[in-house]
Formats: C-alpha cells, sequence, structure tokens
C-alpha cells in the first residue's frame, strides 16, 4: 500500500487543511519542521520515511485566485526521485505539463464531465481522478459515477469533510466506490488518523492513502510506515 503525504500550498506556503473549509487554512505548525514553507515540508517528510510521491494541491490555483507554478516547478527540479501528483484545479499550466514526474489530478469539484475526463486521459501524462465527496454528495458531475469506464486507472476517493478531522476515513464511502469500480487502483484521503486505519484500509484492498495531520501529529510511526513499504 503507498503512503503518499499530502501538501496543501497558499501563497507559497502550506497550510493545515481543516474539513474542507478552505476560508478557515491557516500557516502549517508542525512537530516535522521549523516553518511552513514547502521545500522544507518536503525534506522534513523524507527525513522521516524515503515517500516516493507527494500530493500538492495548489489552493490559489483551485480556488483561482492565483497560482503556485514557481513552488510546484521548484520542487519537482530540487527532489529529483519524487512524483508529485498536483491538484490545481483546471489552471494547470502547460510549462508544468512538460515536467517528467509531474501527475495532473483531476478534481469533480472542478465540474469536469465523463467526455472532458476522456480527453484528459487520452492526452495527460497518467492522470489521476479525485473523487470529491461532501459526506454522501459527489462535488461535481453525478453523472460520472455512472461512466467509471472514463475514469484513468488511479482514482483518490476524496472525503473533504474528513480532513483534517480525526474522525477517521469514510468506509461507506470507499465501499461504495469499490462496488461501481472495483477495477481501479483506489487511493484514499480525509480523516486518517492511526496505524489501525492504515491496517483496515489495507485489508479493504487500496492501493494506498493520502496522509497529512497523522504526520504531523506523529500518530503514525517510522514503524507503521515501514509496514507498507512498497
Amino acid at each position: 500500500m503507498l503512503i503518499i503525504p499530502v501538501i496543501d500550498i497558499r501563497n507559497a506556503q502550506v497550510v493545515h487543511a481543516r474539513c474542507g473549509k478552505r476560508d478557515d487554512y491557516r500557516p502549517l505548525h508542525t512537530a516535522l519542521c521549523h516553518n511552513s514553507d514547502p521545500l522544507e515540508l518536503v525534506h522534513a517528510y523524507l527525513s522521516l520515511y524515503p515517500f516516493t510521491e507527494i500530493y500538492l494541491a495548489d489552493l490559489d490555483a483551485i480556488e483561482q485566485t492565483g497560482q503556485n507554478d514557481a513552488v510546484v516547478t521548484s520542487l519537482h527540479n530540487h527532489f529529483s526521485d519524487l512524483t508529485f501528483w498536483l491538484d490545481a484545479g483546471n489552471n494547470i499550466a502547460d510549462d508544468l505539463h512538460s515536467l517528467e514526474r509531474l501527475r495532473p489530478v483531476i478534481g469533480t469539484e472542478t465540474g469536469v464531465t465523463s467526455q472532458q475526463l476522456a480527453c484528459h486521459t487520452g492526452h495527460d501524462s497518467k492522470p489521476i481522478l479525485s473523487l470529491d465527496f461532501l459526506g454522501s454528495n459527489l462535488k461535481g458531475d453525478d453523472s460520472l459515477l455512472e461512466n467509471t469506464k472514463s475514469w484513468p486507472e488511479d482514482v483518490i476517493v476524496m472525503s473533504l469533510q474528513r480532513v483534517g478531522s480525526g474522525h477517521g476515513p469514510d468506509l461507506d464511502l470507499l465501499s461504495y466506490i469499490q462496488s461501481i469500480a472495483a477495477e481501479k487502483n483506489l487511493f484514499m484521503a480525509g480523516g486518517i488518523r492511526s496505524e489501525h486505519d492504515l491496517d483496515e484500509l489495507c485489508s479493504r484492498g487500496v492501493a494506498g492513502v493520502l496522509l497529512a495531520s497523522a504526520l504531523h501529529n506523529n500518530k503514525i510511526s517510522v514503524e507503521t510506515l515501514n509496514k507498507y513499504r512498497v
């Protein structure tokens, strides 16, 4: 099972995501490093464990208030052994598409349709679909749930209201997505808080998980991470 740390970026700084309420996100305070600089946080993550993938959310691009392309490019060029998953809404610049170790994340909250998703899958380098849920409701085009053939191979099951909540992953939501798309590689995001949660998700056959708060709060140890080394 792949463990993928998350970095949420606003105004070139890392912020702490909580329950999908982006207006309330504040600069990150973490036991892993002394500031909210994205470069320092990636160094801190790698000092903890040899992660191979990092998830980046460019909140300015998602909210269409700006972009953090320079930060993304700097991280990509600085960490040559890492692959970055980038969620930038519909605003990934052409020069970012050219980065060889960057995979675009297409969130349903952007309103992407099945037809548009098929175009992304045909042109982008290994795109990833993020199914963005608030509770049991998909943010975006509900018809995507009826056309799983348009989905790329890798799919994030994102429970936005559980992000940073410590309430645990939404296992009912996971079961539902598995029932309609068993052939996809599913990655769980939102609420994961402990070794127990990781064990449960692994037993349910997920391909990987996205983590942030549990790492910053030292709720998941290096020994636990090593259990899932791919």
